[in-house]
């Protein structure tokens, strides 16, 4: 499924079906990253290659100094990155969480719009059976809170609250005690 196929549903802005990702003829998708890496990545036959571009993936975000170029494309590759958290390979899911904090670092507080989106992808991370996983999310929410500011990501919170898992009630209830130190009287 493309990432343009996806709508970000939630507080974010949606993104419409039809608008390609992916640049045709191989250039660039999302306005920074080879095409050939957003196409490696869809190859689900092939784990050796999709890691391989999940780090290029990570790579190219890292080195990521102007954001302009991925302004336009940011509703598409938040909605691809939201796919590719949900991934059942392990090193995919991991890496997509380090892309989502380098992301965070790199745009900062433009991502507000898409807190609505990111966070209820992240708390079903929350529950992953490996810790690893669930240190590099909480490191995710605590850069998302430092970025954007606690309001918009407790407003999100609520739900989950209410979560079939214990695990990620724990963990949400976590994530929102930070926020709430960390606003401090910013809270209005």
């Amino acid at each position: 499924m493309s990432a343009a196929a996806v709508t970000s549903g939630g507080a974010g802005p949606s993104v419409s079906k039809g608008v390609s990702a992916a640049a045709p003829g191989g250039g660039l998708a999302f306005g920074f990253v080879e095409a050939s890496v957003v196409a490696n990545l869809r190859d689900i036959g092939n784990w050796k290659v999709r890691a391989d571009a999940i780090e290029n993936l990570q790579g190219a975000v890292a080195c990521l100094y102007d954001v302009t170029p991925v302004m336009p494309h940011l509703a598409d590759f938040v909605a691809f990155l939201r796919g590719l958290l949900a991934d059942n390979n392990f090193k995919i899911s991991l890496t997509t969480l380090q892309v989502f904090s380098d992301l965070v670092e790199k745009i900062g507080v433009a991502l507000t719009p898409y807190v609505g989106t990111i966070v209820p992808t992240l708390v079903e991370k929350l529950g992953d059976n490996k810790i690893v996983v669930r240190q590099a999310n909480a490191k995710v929410f605590n850069k998302l809170v430092d970025t954007v500011g606690p309001q918009p990501v407790l407003a999100v919170l609520a739900t989950p609250l209410q979560h079939r898992s214990w695990r990620v009630r724990e963990e949400v209830a976590n994530v929102a005690i930070l926020g709430l130190h960390t606003a401090g009287t910013r809270l209005t």
